[in-house]
């Protein structure tokens, strides 16, 4: 995400921030998730994580800390907001210093302030994001932090137990940060048994990218057997557009809600790419 002049990347991204706050469109700078807007418990039910190796849109952090508790060995992130990893930074540290999933009671100056005062940066990227925060928060003000967010939206509840779980997994665990557009060239040479791409293919839909260009890096990045896991969130022909392009070398599955607040609609689906040997 760095790389060459740690610190003036910080003040770059700082002064986009604060510009995209301002409403200036700037790209790779994005409004920030601050919890996930999909069902994350129903969609992973039936997906077997134990010691696999995960790429997950980063968003809001809840695809990934779920991967975890869900058994991954490994989660490599991506997403197109850099901003996202400022944000997985205040996750990881809600959950190590104040014991909680998310920020409470809400998400204000003054809970970053709390929370920041207590960090203790082990690595360069923690006390890069750590520098990112302290500066942005003298330059903004609670209006501003609320115009960086979308709202809280699915709320996971984890109990003491599991967010102590997480946290400690998260201590050991080392990842691969790629700020990409992945429905477009990308270079990524590992390679992963499940992939997670939230509602991504609503968005390239919806801005006119590439499905195709999609489906090809997919195809590069996972291992036969391997899964793009998808959520579902809006219903269109986006589907039976992306099913054409999978076709080819992969299964489509569509999966089952467990839950009743909601029985009847699919949380998601994956499609698995085929083991064949050409």
């Amino acid at each position: 995400m760095f790389g060459g002049d740690d610190m003036s990347y910080i003040e770059q991204d700082v002064r986009n921030s604060i510009s995209f706050i301002n409403g200036k469109t700037i790209k790779g700078y994005g409004r920030i998730y601050s919890s996930s807007n999909e069902d994350i418990l129903d969609l992973y039910s039936d997906i077997d994580f134990n010691n696999k190796n995960v790429l997950s849109v980063l968003a809001s952090g809840d695809q990934v800390f779920m991967a975890y508790l869900n058994g991954a060995k490994s989660v490599d992130l991506f997403d197109i907001n850099k901003l996202t990893l400022y944000y997985y930074y205040l996750r990881i540290w809600m959950m190590k210093y104040f014991h909680t999933f998310y920020a409470e009671p809400y998400l204000c100056k003054l809970f970053i302030d709390k929370l920041i005062s207590k960090v203790n940066p082990e690595s360069d990227i923690e006390f890069n994001c750590f520098e990112y925060w302290i500066s942005l928060l003298k330059h903004i003000d609670d209006y501003d932090l609320h115009e960086l967010f979308f709202s809280l939206s699915t709320i996971i509840q984890l109990n003491d137990e599991e967010i102590k779980r997480l946290s400690n997994l998260l201590k050991k665990k080392k990842y691969n940060f790629y700020n990409i557009d992945i429905s477009s060239e990308i270079n990524i040479q590992n390679k992963y048994d499940i992939i997670i791409t939230s509602n991504i293919p609503d968005w390239i839909y919806s801005s006119d990218g590439s499905l195709k260009k999609y489906k090809e890096n997919i195809d590069k990045l996972l291992n036969p057997k391997g899964i793009v896991l998808s959520s579902n969130l809006s219903m269109s022909e986006l589907n039976l557009n992306e099913k054409n392009f999978f076709d080819e070398n992969f299964d489509f599955y569509e999966l089952e809600t467990k839950s009743n607040s909601c029985a009847g609609d699919s949380p998601g689906y994956m499609f698995v790419k085929r083991n064949d040997l050409k």
